[in-house]
């Protein structure tokens, strides 16, 4: 999948809102461990997709950073907090019978070994309560952070059609 020039907009607003928190721990000197990187990634998104097919929005929400700074922007205008995040899946798994997905690519851009740069995108099948099933591609830019040992989400940004 082809990212787009505002895609990548979108991921340098996003590196460029998470530079100043005070936990990373970068330095020029730093030997970046990219498999490692990229496996744990990749790991945390398929952890995702398990705890959204069973509807476990307690442990789902332990994936993404409790703080007020945390922002998901999803197109065209919305950005959501960890608690407005939280009420939508919520609402979603309400209403959700069925979801699949169909296809997806992950690629993981480690910026260092506590953070990275997360583009996931795919097609899904859906169907919700009282509707017909249908079909959504997506594209998510994800910045993840590892603190405490763990992987979290501390900003993302969804494009749905």
């Amino acid at each position: 999948m082809k990212v787009s020039k505002s895609i990548l907009i979108w991921l340098c607003v996003i590196v460029l809102l998470s530079c100043n928190r005070s936990n990373l721990t970068n330095s020029t000197d730093e030997t970046i461990n990219e498999s490692l990187v990229k496996h744990e990634v990749q790991q945390l998104i398929d952890n995702m997709v398990k705890l959204t097919y069973e509807k476990d929005i307690d442990e789902l929400m332990k994936l993404y950073e409790n703080s007020a700074d945390f922002k998901l922007i999803s197109a065209p205008d919305e950005v959501l907090s960890y608690t407005q995040l939280y009420e939508l899946y919520r609402t979603l798994f309400d209403q959700l019978e069925k979801q699949k997905i169909i296809e997806s690519t992950t690629t993981v851009y480690p910026l260092s070994n506590n953070k990275a740069l997360c583009v996931w995108a795919g097609q899904e099948e859906m169907k919700m309560e009282g509707m017909e099933a249908f079909q959504s591609s997506w594209i998510s830019t994800i910045l993840l952070e590892k603190q405490d040992g763990n992987w979290l989400i501390i900003h993302m940004h969804n494009s749905h059609k």
